[in-house]
């Protein structure tokens, strides 16, 4: 003891001499002095005399606001009754308002705007000559709202009435104090205590802790946790973890930015993907219609050609034709002057004249012969097609002809029936084909597949998720998930009755209900959709659902692999609790119930049947996971309905042929009726009367042979003229067709010279001529024409199957650029800056290049300049922050294993028990709760491997940017984990031993206290706490300038006489007042 301390118990070290407080608490209206004269003191009174008061005038002269803490010897919850402003105003109590019937608080000071305190206190040094005063003063400012504090320093006697009874607002009595005294103003705590801490040869401001501490400590209810709390000080992380986040944000940035841009450059290769794609058709499709056009301008240069030679050689033959046709008129005028004079010569004659009239009237009747035998011919054909012979005579004309008005009338009718029947198996046959054409699909459809929803259906829920980017199991039908539970065979179609249309709607998750909602209000669907948002997906294994058989819920098996299975069969049982029973005395009691038939009750109003299609008619259910029997059933009436499709075209072809026979008939009938007279078909009576002219002219012609002569030689001329005429004829005609296609292939020669205006046929012919394998030199416009035809064929064929590869193409292309500028919901949550680079772009083919231009920045460009600053970021900023922030908690702990050394110095020096002359020493373990140590693990892996950064290892980088991402968002996102495992004090557990200091073995280990008497606890917080108080207060360091004051409320409470004595031998073998 004599080597750590002074021998002179009452010299050496600062001491409190006096203490004067104006207006603090209920010290109110005048100077209030308390004079120790540097001697231990002892206060006492009643309760509510001050003395708690004026031990928080002196914790607040000498301990930060931060640190302290206000009515020590109370708990903990009246430790917030007192405050400096309830202290400044003077609060002593509380008053009902009789209006509110609120408490209302009772003030010494009501007035904030007069309200002044001043608290001072003198130390004094037997060993030096000048005092230290230091002191604060309060008031309110301008406002009266917010309390104001002047802190300050003298070195030499001051008192509140002889130097603060003129404090003024603006600051003028410092300005006089500051010319008139040796004194110091300070505006912060900080500044002002770091002045009396030098003065007072403290080691660091946690000897004020210290202090403050001293005043409330009574005693240890767990060691471990009193040196934690009461003797080590917490260490200032916050403001080094805000850094650690600082640099995080920018390392979380860039980041962002590499995982933006990577985002960005995916949906644009996909652009770039399918615009290289979309380029290949395009240019396909360009040489296809380059082709085409050289292809008809080289066939127009060979049109030209061809025309030309053609149109050559047409003239030549015309020219050559019209020549003959001049020889053959010359011939023809001879061969009519010959005709003329032979004619003259038989004129003369007088046979010849009765034999021409005769012969006219032969020619008269056979014109009529030939007439009327047809209509006798028709008219006898007709007949034979009624059944009817030909007549012969007026009388059995008459007979025919009276019957055929009935025949017409029958037939009429009979025609109009079978009309009217065909056009209705006609429209029966379309309708027919119709539906099997929709029913194969709907067997093609089902086949791939396993579900029985109605392809319709199927189809609008595959187009939706398919313009969203979802798979079609994204959004299910219900009734895809559900089917009846075996046995329950008899309920089924009534169940698919009251079930179809829950069955038929679409199950959508919650987060993909606005995205889907939004998609459906902006579209026309071309038919109806109804959709359910599920806001919460539960599995099977979640929901509890008690079955009842005999309800509807009770008879439905749900699927179990499914994210809906939990919300349908909740559901299930929510909506559909229909009771299932035949019996209609039971139906009639029940708020909702099912019969098997189909009856349905709901709400114990509403009664429902629907019998549109048979109740057995499996073909138009829709639940189920298994559609084979569906399948074979529809396969089934797709048999059917062919053969009765084709029993409808036999009948068809039936029936027509039954109309043809019905028209013919009656056509038959009309053109017999149009004969009103039998003379107009009698061919008899006209034979007979030619037959009797013909014999006159050959009695006239045997009695005269110079005619007969004559006659020869007409009829020689004649045949001649008739050779002449109609070689003339046939000249004239050939020379029309040459002109046409002279004509025509001067239409050709213009043709070809249109479309080769402006065009180089001799290179298209060059580029083509093989190609097309023509020859214009040996071929003809004819050949030509025909060749046409084909190639333009065949090309046009080229050039739509370039179109219709052109068209997907562009739409895919124009799909992702969709995409990448109005990406999904999840894009956009991901990355909400998205849309901020693409307002200037359009899904347009022709922003393509501004695309790709974006792409080749983005790759070239952006990404490896955000990776760069990343691994700047990581590799400087991160890593010195992250190191600094360790070392600051490293060092916390190495300052704490400091203390405890230090600690355990001045421990040994004081003597614990005298008697058996032991010793405290306390010990430092490394705590092993889970937390801590899983904490320390994770900021030892949160350091990068150094070695493989500078190698620019980049899986490294992102797993160590990982680790820091994981660390930081821990510790940010729980306050409560974060301020314990920063808590450098709580990485290690505490404890003490009792120690001989003869032979240094251990008399006793305290860890808890628990097993120790209040008295024992106190002599335990007291050696330990004033050993910490020699170090930090200097004792050993600087006896003389030193601080030898502490303030203990309420000392002797709960404490026995003899560890009381030794408290206070304890303090007075330290010299402390």
């Amino acid at each position: 003891m004599s080597e750590l301390f002074t021998e002179d118990t009452g010299e050496g070290g600062y001491r409190l001499d006096r203490l004067e407080i104006l207006n603090w608490g209920g010290f109110d209206r005048k100077v209030w002095i308390l004079n120790p004269g540097t001697r231990n003191s002892l206060i006492t009174g009643a309760n509510g005399s001050g003395k708690t008061t004026l031990v928080d005038a002196l914790v607040t002269l000498l301990v930060p606001n931060r640190s302290r803490h206000f009515n020590q010897s109370s708990g903990n919850d009246r430790r917030r009754d007192r405050t400096e402003d309830s202290y400044v105003r003077g609060a002593y109590g509380t008053t009902r308002d009789e209006s509110s019937l609120a408490p209302q608080v009772r003030y010494h000071r009501p007035d904030r705007k007069s309200a002044v305190s001043v608290l001072l206190a003198v130390f004094t040094n037997s060993r030096t000559p000048e005092p230290l005063c230091i002191g604060q003063i309060r008031w309110y400012g301008a406002s009266s709202s917010r309390l104001e504090t002047s802190y300050f320093l003298a070195n030499e006697q001051m008192s509140i009435a002889g130097d603060f009874s003129s404090i003024d607002p603006r600051g003028e009595y410092r300005k006089n104090l500051k010319k008139s005294r040796d004194i110091e103003f300070f505006n912060t705590f900080k500044a002002y205590a770091a002045a009396f801490r030098l003065r007072f040869g403290m080691r660091s401001q946690k000897a004020l802790t210290l202090f403050n501490k001293t005043v409330g400590v009574k005693d240890i209810d767990d060691l471990n946790d009193f040196i934690r709390r009461q003797m080590l000080d917490e260490v200032e992380t916050e403001e080094e973890f805000d850094k650690l986040k600082s640099h995080y944000a920018d390392l979380l940035q860039a980041h962002n930015q590499i995982e933006l841009a990577g985002e960005r450059i995916r949906l644009l290769e996909d652009v770039e993907s399918a615009g290289n794609l979309f380029r290949e058709n395009l240019v396909r499709y360009e040489n296809a219609r380059d082709a085409l056009d050289t292809a008809q301008i080289a066939v127009a240069g060979m049109r030209r050609i061809l025309a030309g030679k053609e149109l050559d050689e047409l003239i030549r033959n015309r020219k050559m034709q019209e020549s003959r046709l001049s020889d053959k008129r010359s011939g023809l005028e001879e061969t009519d002057s010959e005709l003329l004079e032979t004619r003259s010569a038989i004129n003369s004659n007088e046979s010849a004249g009765k034999i021409r009239e005769l012969e006219f009237r032969i020619s008269e009747l056979s014109g009529r012969l030939d007439r009327v035998k047809s209509r006798y011919e028709a008219f006898g054909r007709d007949a034979e097609l009624l059944g009817e012979s030909t007549p012969d005579n007026p009388e059995e004309f008459g007979r025919i002809g009276a019957l055929l008005a009935e025949k017409d009338e029958t037939l009429s009718g009979t025609a109009g029936k079978l009309d009217d029947e065909r056009s209705e198996l006609r429209a029966s046959h379309i309708r027919e084909k119709e539906e099997i054409g929709e029913l194969q699909l709907d067997i093609d459809s089902l086949k791939d597949r396993q579900n029985n929803i109605p392809r319709v259906n199927l189809e609008m829920r595959n187009r939706i998720a398919s313009s969203l980017g979802w798979e079609d199991k994204r959004i299910p039908f219900a009734g895809e998930l559900m089917r009846m539970v075996s046995g329950e065979d008899a309920w089924e179609s009534a169940a698919e009755r009251l079930l179809r249309p829950f069955s038929l709607s679409l199950l959508v998750a919650d987060e993909d209900s606005s995205e889907l909602t939004s998609y459906v209000n902006s579209h026309n669907l071309k038919g109806r959709v109804v959709y359910l948002r599920v806001k919460e997906n539960l599995s099977l294994e979640n929901v509890y659902v008690k079955k009842d058989s005999n309800r509807l819920f009770g008879k439905i098996k749900v699927r179990s692999d499914s994210p809906f299975s939990g919300w349908i069969e909740s559901s299930l049982a929510d909506r559909y609790g229909h009771i299932c029973t035949d019996s209609l005395e039971q139906f009639h009691h029940a708020a909702m119930a099912l019969t098997s038939s189909g009856l349905i009750k709901s709400g114990g109003i509403r009664h429902e049947k629907d019998d549109r299609f048979q109740r057995t008619d499996r073909r138009q259910f829709v639940m189920g996971w298994d559609n084979r029997e569906k399948i074979a059933l529809l396969e089934q009436d797709l048999s059917q309905r062919e053969l009765r499709i084709q029993e409808m075209a036999d009948r068809l072809d039936s029936m027509g042929e039954e109309l043809a026979k019905i028209r013919a008939l009656r056509e038959a009938v009309s053109r017999m009726r149009n004969i009103q007279d039998f003379n107009e078909i009698d061919w008899y009576s006209v034979e007979g009367e030619r037959s009797r002219i013909n014999g006159e002219i050959s009695k006239l012609r045997s009695s005269d042979r110079i005619l007969d002569s004559l006659k020869e030689g007409e009829k020689k001329l004649l045949e001649k003229k008739k050779t002449l005429s109609g070689e003339l004829e046939d000249c004239i005609a050939l020379i029309a067709r040459i002109s046409d296609r002279e004509e025509r292939a001067n239409e050709e020669l213009q043709r070809g010279m249109e479309v080769l205006e402006g065009n180089d046929a001799e290179q298209a012919l060059v580029d083509f001529r093989d190609a097309l394998g023509f020859n214009p030199e040996a071929g003809s416009l004819a050949e030509l024409g025909r060749q046409e035809y084909q190639w333009r064929q065949k090309l046009n064929a080229n050039l739509q199957s370039c179109t219709e590869a052109l068209n997907p193409a562009r739409n895919a292309m124009i799909k992702v650029m969709t995409q990448y500028i109005r990406p999904s919901a999840k894009v956009l949550a991901r990355f909400p800056d998205w849309e901020s680079e693409t307002n200037e772009l359009y899904d347009d083919v022709e922003y393509l290049p501004e695309f790709e231009n974006l792409l080749s920045r983005l790759r070239d460009e952006d990404l490896p300049g955000y990776k760069k600053r990343f691994r700047e970021y990581m590799n400087r900023k991160m890593m010195e922050s992250l190191v600094s922030f360790s070392q600051l908690l490293d060092n916390a702990d190495v300052e704490i294993d400091n203390y405890i050394r230090d600690l355990n110095r001045s421990l040994k020096e004081l003597p614990y028990d005298k008697v058996r002359n032991t010793y405290i020493e306390l010990k430092k373990e490394v705590n092993s709760d889970p937390v801590i140590r899983d904490f320390r693990t994770m900021l030892k892996n949160s350091h990068p491997d150094k070695g493989r950064l500078v190698q620019d290892d980049l899986e490294e980088l992102e797993s160590a940017f990982h680790r820091v991402k994981n660390l930081i968002q821990h510790l940010d996102s729980e306050e409560s984990w974060r301020k314990k495992v920063l808590d450098v004090r709580n990485w290690s557990r505490f404890s003490a031993g009792e120690y001989y200091r003869d032979d240094g073995t251990q008399k006793q280990y305290y860890e808890a206290s628990g097993s120790l008497s209040g008295g024992e606890k106190a002599k335990l917080a007291y050696t330990i706490l004033a050993s910490a108080l020699a170090y930090q207060y200097g004792l050993r360091k600087d006896p003389v300038r030193s601080f030898r004051f502490i303030v203990v409320d309420e000392i002797f409470s709960k404490v026995d006489p003899q560890n009381a004595e030794y408290a206070m031998e304890l303090f007075r073998s330290l010299n402390l007042q």
